[in-house]
């Protein structure tokens, strides 16, 4: 990812001054990865003069963004050459408010996942990340629990020297631009007025917040700290009760004109369907989840599925699979409008660990036919058996690690959009 993107960098680079070098710079060496960014590894990528370069590199320096790393010989004189990297005192804090979930699905509460995170992606100093119970899905309650993280990841960051620039928090829902709450099942805002949470956070913590929705943090988590190789993609996130999907476009998270983008977990594909918790009919959450899956067959939880499937149960199976096909179509529906390089399909292991749980393959296999059967005709091959799990990839969900790290992506690259108007 870089944050020109331009397709001839070079020449679109050549056109800007100095300062205006400066968030390309600070981007390559924040995804530069296992691979070290320098000065003369970025003038000769960019093919811009070193002087430029230095004084782009001075300057971010100077303003505790970069810092000089090691030195290695990189001509063959042996002349070493001194790499940049983040200043590691440079700290946002990443917050996820999350469901916990029990052995049968259902949620036993919700809390507060919070780490802190350098500009790098990386959690400061190897800190993991604290959990803090939310006593109720109530705003008020929100705020005293993120007020409670926050103050404990800040007084150890600050006791190892480093500051604290800004909060990003992430959460299920519709999360508008301007930082407002419109919709969020894990804060209960069904019943629940929109809210102006960001500047409520700020005024408590007194600190820069952004908010976002999880599974577009989890796409900006992707689109920065991964090698993904093309520039358009999608990431599903599919949990015990809910949906999403982070849609990223021409190299950038794709939210709407209101920040509405990517509730995959409602689209319509049943009218007569079970009532979803936004109130509308046959959501495609109302039908593929965990949840759903256990609630159509009149369960309690999950695991009496599983049990159900394991004993050959054909009603288990029968609904089972067509939660899969519904998927499915779905997912086809998604291929056929933004037509993605890839799909990352992030689920929880019933659904998605098909070596672990036979419900994984009956619920896969059948997401796999109708995903098949419902692309456009020109992307039937790269969806073929051969060739589907190249391109709908599918893995568990993320840890607590990576959530909050998206959490903390979108505060990165504000930090990087910044420096477009720094005088140097």
């Amino acid at each position: 990812m870089r944050f020109f993107a331009a397709e001839d960098r070079r020449v679109a680079l050549h056109m800007k001054l100095a300062e205006q070098v400066e968030p390309d710079l600070l981007a390559a060496v924040i995804c530069a990865g296992d691979s070290p960014m320098s000065r003369l590894r970025y003038v000769t990528e960019s093919g811009l003069s070193a002087p430029t370069v230095g004084r782009a590199a001075r300057a971010l320096i100077k303003d505790g963004l970069l810092a000089e790393g090691e030195q290695f010989p990189i001509d063959r004189r042996g002349r070493p050459e001194i790499t940049l990297k983040v200043d590691p005192k440079h700290v946002h804090l990443g917050l996820v408010v999350e469901d916990e979930a029990e052995p049968t699905g259902r949620s036993a509460g919700v809390r507060v996942v919070a780490m802190p995170v350098t500009l790098d992606g990386k959690p400061f100093e190897g800190m993991p990340p604290i959990a803090v119970p939310i006593a109720e899905r109530k705003i008020p309650d929100l705020i005293t629990s993120v007020v409670d993280a926050v103050r404990q990841l800040r007084q150890k960051v600050e006791e190892r020297g480093a500051r604290v620039e800004g909060v990003g928090l992430s959460l299920g829902g519709h999360i508008s631009a301007d930082n407002w709450v419109q919709y969020s099942s894990n804060i209960g805002s069904e019943q629940d007025q929109p809210s102006p949470l960001g500047s409520h956070l700020e005024e408590a913590i007194h600190l820069p917040v952004m908010l976002e929705n999880d599974a577009n943090a989890l796409a900006r988590r992707h689109l920065w700290f991964t090698q993904e190789p093309s520039s358009a993609y999608a990431i599903v996130l599919l949990k015990s009760d809910g949906i999403g999907c982070g849609i990223v476009a021409d190299g950038s998270v794709f939210t709407g004109a209101r920040g509405m983008a990517g509730e995959f977990g409602h689209l319509p594909m049943d009218p007569d369907g079970p009532t979803c918790r936004c109130e509308n009919h046959g959501c495609l959450e109302a039908i593929a989840t965990p949840r759903a899956i256990s609630r159509s067959l009149k369960f309690e939880g999950f695991e009496q599925v599983s049990k159900a499937v394991a004993a050959n149960d054909e009603d288990a199976a029968r609904v089972l699979g067509e939660a899969g096909s519904c998927l499915g179509r779905a997912l086809a529906t998604l291929i056929n409008i933004i037509d993605p390089g890839r799909i990352f399909l992030l689920g929880v292991d019933e659904l998605t660990d098909r070596e672990a749980n036979s419900t994984a393959a009956v619920y896969l296999d059948a997401m796999a036919e109708a995903v098949q059967k419902h692309v456009f005709r020109s992307a039937r091959d790269r969806y073929d058996l051969e060739h589907i799990w190249a391109n709908l990839i599918v893995s568990g969900l993320p840890t607590e690690t990576e959530t909050t790290v998206a959490a903390a992506a979108q505060c990165i690259q504000e930090v990087v959009k910044s420096r477009s108007g720094s005088n140097g």
